[in-house]
């Protein structure tokens, strides 16, 4: 059926829509999968203790990021200190030194963890966003499929 739509913006647009998010979809789960502790992750209580910056990106492109750096204690009773894989330009907006935080870690590397809202707000609201432009290229499509 695909193959024999007509080249004319309404079917591009009906055509890239679902391939952009499939795209984004598997992007989305390849990164979870980097930085996620893993499906066995176990839970506690950890203090943010400090925070990093960094740039991302190369050039007047890049940008600021801020990481947490964060001091829990395992179930083992094994105390670690890290930084967290991913961050944002908003961290020293939604923590402060000495706040506690939900911490999400691999038993095996307590190393590999994450804070579990810190993480969850970057990917729910990159996942808001992108459905919405995949949403409206839809919705584009279709006024240009039915005039």
């Amino acid at each position: 059926m695909l193959l024999a739509l007509k080249p004319t913006p309404g079917n591009f647009f009906l055509v890239l829509a679902p391939a952009m998010l499939l795209v984004f979809l598997f992007v989305l789960w390849l990164i979870r999968r980097r930085h996620s502790p893993g499906p066995a992750a176990l839970t506690t209580e950890g203090e943010v203790v400090d925070f990093e910056e960094g740039r991302i990106g190369a050039g007047t492109a890049g940008g600021m990021v801020t990481r947490l750096r964060v001091r829990f204690r395992t179930l083992a009773g094994q105390t670690v200190t890290g930084t967290t894989a991913t961050g944002n330009s908003l961290a020293r907006l939604q923590y402060r030194r000495g706040q506690r935080v939900p911490v999400h870690y691999d038993a095996a590397d307590p190393q590999r963890f994450s804070v579990g809202r810190f993480d969850q707000t970057n990917y729910t609201l990159l996942i808001v966003v992108f459905g919405l432009i995949c949403l409206a290229l839809l919705v584009l499509g279709g006024f240009y499929y039915l005039a």
